[in-house]
């Protein structure tokens, strides 16, 4: 699964598909930022030490255009 991701993708680990318990950040390199523990400071780690993967998901950033919009005609 590994072979899929790219930087910026989340991966989900522990507990289950349903209802994941922990999330990583990608960034590249074989390596992703998470925080351990809930209050502790994010870490960058290897994606390879994360568990199983559960769960990855691709955030799709669409540009939107803040040009106003033409008044409505009646």
């Amino acid at each position: 699964m590994l072979e899929v991701v790219q930087p910026g993708d989340l991966i989900f680990t522990e507990g289950n598909a349903s209802r994941p318990e922990h999330v990583a950040l990608v960034i590249g390199d074989g390596l992703a930022g998470h925080a351990p523990r809930p209050g502790r400071v994010v870490e960058v780690a290897k994606l390879a030490g994360h568990g199983k993967i559960l769960v990855i998901r691709r955030l799709v950033h669409r540009r939107v255009d803040r040009r106003p919009s033409p008044p409505h005609r009646r």
